[in-house]
């Protein structure tokens, strides 16, 4: 939801926001710097413990504030709907929601990125079971890390680096035998796991102001 100053610094940078998108396109840079919101569909997958590798579902995005000057990426949120594990065998609904907003950086000249991501995840056995992981998976992903792309038409290549999973833990619906399957289903903790993302920018256009009346004589 787009709250009434975001709305207001779309409409005071509406010719900075159409630049910055046709600027990002072509790796460019823009002139009248803003704070603009953007949008990009994600897709990929997460290798965690065994394969196979955990795929995202489909509609998965990100969205943040994008200072034009600095580059610095704030505000970000992860939009990731809930999706099984995958392969043979039990099966568990993973649920991935922000523990922080993400932060990050984007040089729109090189198209280089690097983001940061602390997640919250939980495992849901059944509608009644469900775990949590011992903390917050916090994961650095960059267009440079090997296997990245920088963004260009759009369209970027994010690799994270190692990051560790945290085993499953009791809780109050998880109890010591399904924290034990779930570890071994899922394989964890994890210290080497790693995550491939392709990201599409699709920020909308912005809404140009309303044209105010000419009065001559």
């Amino acid at each position: 939801m787009i709250t009434t100053s975001r709305t207001a610094r779309r409409l005071i940078a509406t010719g900075a926001t159409v630049a910055l998108v046709s600027a990002l396109a072509v790796g460019g840079t823009t002139a009248g710097a803003a704070v603009v919101p953007q949008t990009y569909t994600v897709a990929g997958s997460i290798a965690v413990g065994p394969p196979p590798a955990v795929v995202l579902p489909s509609g998965a995005s990100i969205s943040f504030d994008l200072d034009e000057t600095s580059g610095a990426i704030s505000n970000g949120v992860t939009t990731i709907a809930p999706f099984e594990r995958g392969g043979t065998g039990p099966q568990a609904d993973i649920i991935i929601t922000d523990a922080t907003p993400f932060t990050g950086n984007l040089n729109s000249t090189t198209g280089q990125a690097v983001v940061n991501f602390s997640f919250n995840v939980r495992i849901a056995i059944s509608e009644t079971v469900i775990c949590d992981l011992g903390g917050p998976v916090n994961i650095e992903a960059s267009t440079t890390n090997p296997g990245g792309s920088p963004l260009a038409g759009g369209l970027a290549t994010v690799v994270a680096a190692p990051f560790s999973v945290p085993a499953v833990v009791e809780g109050p619906t998880c109890d010591s035998s399904v924290v034990s399957a779930a570890n071994s289903l899922l394989g964890l903790p994890s210290s080497d796991s790693t995550a491939t993302f392709t990201v599409t920018n699709t920020t909308p256009a912005p809404v140009p102001a309303p044209a105010k009346p000419a009065f001559t004589g």
